[in-house]
């Protein structure tokens, strides 16, 4: 599914283009990837593993100063999209600890 302009204009939150690393838990074990950007909301995760819209996954983002761990909904993927600069998906963050959700607003302030 690709994002729309209208679907873009129905973010909350601003993205900022940085990269970080990010854990994607699986059955098999944790998959490191990578974000093309992110926003206290929500982000992009560069990665060639299939997630079907509605998925809900377990991520740990490694910011500079410590990791942050929440779990978020994967509301699109370019999966089918052979047009895609990159292969990946984007996830809106449904849970966090309060301190987990505060480290990762310092660290977009500081972007």
């Amino acid at each position: 599914m690709n994002m729309t302009t209208n679907d873009r204009d129905k973010r909350i939150a601003p993205r900022k283009f940085v990269t970080v690393k990010v854990g994607l838990q699986t059955e098999i074990g944790i998959l490191a990837c990578s974000s093309l950007n992110i926003s206290n909301t929500g982000m992009f995760i560069i990665t060639n593993s299939y997630h079907s819209k509605g998925e809900m996954l377990d991520l740990v983002i490694d910011l500079d100063d410590r990791p942050v761990k929440l779990k978020g909904e994967v509301v699109w993927t370019t999966s089918g999209n052979k047009k895609a600069a990159n292969p990946g998906m984007g996830v809106i963050f449904r849970e966090t600890s309060p301190e987990d959700q505060a480290a990762l607003d310092n660290f977009l302030n500081r972007q």
